[in-house]
């Protein structure tokens, strides 16, 4: 099976850090050569976004899109945290169903919004037997500001809200660093309590997990409608 669509072209990069070998491997799919995306800084989405600090970073020389991307077929890490309803929801749970996995934060003010709507259009766009074997997973980079009411609030203003297998995932500090650690997720919460409303710069990529609770793509941060349905659709044949 071909997983289409892994496209890494346009890129602005900042934050250089420290990676283990497994992180430098899923970025070397991607052609990020080491460096860590971040969204929140300056960053320049497929859209033409300018990121929120409006800093123009250096432009990379362009990459080739990768057309198939496994990661190995790995285990997904498990998590275990409550949802924008209260809901626990823990990845094990879930096994049946092509799992999308992403990191945002609820004030986020582009990258998260954007890929929220990006989100919205291709479920919107499918038949509801497809939406129905589907989950999409947003884990809190902000623990300090991210609350139900926000989660549930963001959910409503991105019409998400109505999917039954959307899931805002919020905790502690300490409940959720064991997840970022797992999935090699960078946020500014790790080494400062944000205030409420200041801009983070976090990673949002996205994986894509199948029926069997594999790792199977990564997306990167700006990615398109078409490519997230092309590799849902390649995931649930």
């Amino acid at each position: 099976m071909e997983l289409k669509g892994i496209s890494v072209e346009n890129y602005r990069y900042c934050r250089p850090d420290m990676l283990s070998s497994r992180r430098k491997l899923l970025f070397s799919l991607l052609g990020l050569n080491g460096a860590m995306l971040l969204a929140g800084c300056g960053a320049e989405s497929a859209d033409g976004m300018q990121g929120m600090q409006g800093a123009p970073m250096p432009a990379q020389p362009s990459t080739t899109a990768v057309s198939q991307a496994d990661l190995g077929n790995v285990p997904a890490p498990e998590l275990h945290l409550q949802d924008q309803n209260g809901k626990a929801v823990a990845l094990s749970q879930l096994k049946g169903k092509v799992i999308a996995l992403t990191f945002w934060y609820t004030h986020c003010p582009d990258m998260c919004p954007l890929a929220a709507e990006k989100f919205r259009q291709v479920l919107s766009g499918l038949d509801a037997k497809k939406v129905e074997q589907i989950a999409v997973l947003a884990v809190s980079v902000d623990p300090a500001n991210d609350t139900a009411s926000s989660a549930q609030q963001f959910s409503q203003a991105h019409r998400l809200a109505p999917y039954a297998n959307w899931h805002f995932l919020l905790g502690t500090q300490k409940q959720l660093q064991p997840v970022w650690k797992d999935y090699h997720i960078y946020t500014d919460a790790e080494k400062t309590v944000p205030v409420q409303g200041q801009a983070l710069n976090h990673m949002a990529i996205v994986y894509l997990i199948d029926q069997q609770g594999r790792e199977r793509v990564m997306l990167p941060a700006d990615f398109t409608p078409s490519q997230l349905s092309r590799n849902l659709d390649s995931l649930l044949s």
